[in-house]
C-alpha cells in the first residue's frame, strides 16, 4: 500500500564529566525510534536532561526537531500580571489624619501615568485634587485643598494600568481626619493686657472658625463686674457688653460651653492659657464724665422760675472740695 512516510526524530543526550557537558543529537526514522514518544516520556526525558550536569547523563526528546532542533527557548512570555497596590498613606483605617495630609499610593511596578483616577466619593465639597508621579512611575501623590475635619474619607483608584496595559483592580480604602477643636484666635482686650481703662464697656472674642451661635456663655469670675449681654457679630466673632469695672483691678472672663458647628468643644489653652480671658485695669487717668443731668442737656421749654436745683451725675466719685457750677 503506499510508501510509509518516515519522520525524523532527534534524540538529544547530554554527557557530563562534572566540568563539561556535551550535547549530541541522533536522528532516526519514526518506525525505528528506540523510546516511546508519548508526552509523558518526553516530559520525563526533558527533566532528566536538565539535571544531567551533575556527572550523570540524561536524554531529552525534541519532537519534530529533525537533525537541527534550533534554540529551545524564545524571549520569554510577555507581562500579563496585573499591578498591585503595596501601600497607601494614610493607611486603610488610619485615624486623626491631618487636614493637610497628602495621599500617597505605592504600586509594585511602573504604571501608565496617563491613566487612572483617584476618587473620594464620601467628600461632598470640592477638594481640587492635584496628582503627581515619581520618576519611576511607582508612586502617586495626591494633594487636596484641605480635608473636612472629623470626617471618614473613602478613597478609590479606578482605571489604572501598568505599562503593559494590565489593569489594576479597583482599589478602595478609607481613613478618618482629625477633629480640630476651635480656639480663641484673638481678643480685645488681649489675654494678659494690663493698665486698661475701667471705662471698657465691650469685649470682643474672635474664634478660629465659625461657631455654633446657640451655644456658650461668659461671666466674670467672682462677679466683680457685670456681663450685660452677648451678641454674635458674625459666625466667628462674639461681642460681650460689660459694665461695673473698677480701676486697678484684675478680671477673669470665663468662657463655658462654646462649640464649633460640628460640635467640637472650644480649646481655650492655645491663646488664653487657662481657658479664660485675663486682663487688668490701671490707675485712674481718665477724666470724669457727666452721665446725666436734670434738666437734661438740650432740654427745651424749661420753666426756670420753678427750677430750684440743677442735678449733675458723674461716672465716678468726685473731689467735692474743688469745682463750682456757674
Amino acid at each position: 500500500m503506499g510508501a510509509v512516510r518516515e519522520k525524523n526524530r532527534a534524540l538529544v543526550s547530554r554527557f557530563c564529566d562534572g566540568r563539561h557537558c556535551v550535547v549530541e543529537r541522533t536522528s532516526f526514522p519514526m518506525h525505528e525510534r528506540p523510546l516511546p514518544t508519548s508526552r509523558l516520556a518526553l516530559a520525563l526525558a526533558a527533566a532528566a536532561a536538565l539535571v544531567a550536569c551533575d556527572g550523570s547523563e540524561g536524554p531529552v526528546f525534541d519532537e519534530d526537531a529533525g537533525t537541527d532542533a534550533g534554540p529551545a527557548l524564545d524571549g520569554g512570555p510577555s507581562d500579563v500580571v496585573a499591578p498591585r497596590v503595596v501601600g497607601t498613606s494614610p493607611a486603610d483605617g488610619e485615624e486623626d489624619v491631618a487636614l493637610d495630609a497628602t495621599v500617597v499610593v505605592t504600586f509594585d511596578e511602573p504604571m501608565d501615568t496617563g491613566r487612572g483616577e483617584v476618587r473620594f466619593p464620601t467628600v461632598a465639597r470640592a477638594l481640587a485634587p492635584s496628582a503627581s508621579w515619581n520618576a519611576e512611575g511607582t508612586e502617586l501623590r495626591v494633594s487636596v485643598a484641605g480635608w473636612p475635619e472629623g470626617a471618614t474619607v473613602s478613597a478609590a483608584l479606578e482605571g489604572f494600568a501598568d505599562l503593559a496595559g494590565n489593569p489594576l483592580r479597583v482599589y478602595r480604602w478609607s481613613f478618618t481626619t482629625a477633629a480640630v477643636p476651635p480656639i480663641v484666635a484673638s481678643s480685645s482686650p488681649a489675654e494678659g493686657d494690663a493698665g486698661l481703662s475701667a471705662r471698657i464697656d465691650t469685649i470682643e472674642l474672635v474664634f478660629s472658625e465659625p461657631m455654633d451661635n446657640t451655644a456658650g456663655s461668659v461671666a466674670f469670675a467672682d462677679d466683680v463686674a457685670t456681663v450685660d449681654g452677648i451678641a454674635w457679630v458674625d459666625g466667628a466673632t462674639l461681642r460681650v457688653d460689660v459694665s461695673g469695672l473698677a480701676y486697678e483691678t484684675s478680671y477673669t472672663l470665663t468662657l463655658d460651653g462654646f462649640v464649633d458647628r460640628t460640635g467640637n468643644p472650644l480649646d481655650g489653652e492655645p491663646t488664653l492659657g487657662d481657658g479664660a480671658l485675663d486682663f487688668a485695669t490701671g490707675v485712674d487717668e481718665d477724666g470724669p464724665r457727666v452721665t446725666d443731668a436734670d434738666p437734661s442737656e438740650g432740654q427745651l421749654d424749661v420753666d426756670t422760675a420753678r427750677v430750684e436745683t440743677i442735678t449733675v451725675l458723674f461716672d465716678e466719685d468726685m473731689d467735692t472740695s474743688v469745682g463750682a457750677g456757674r
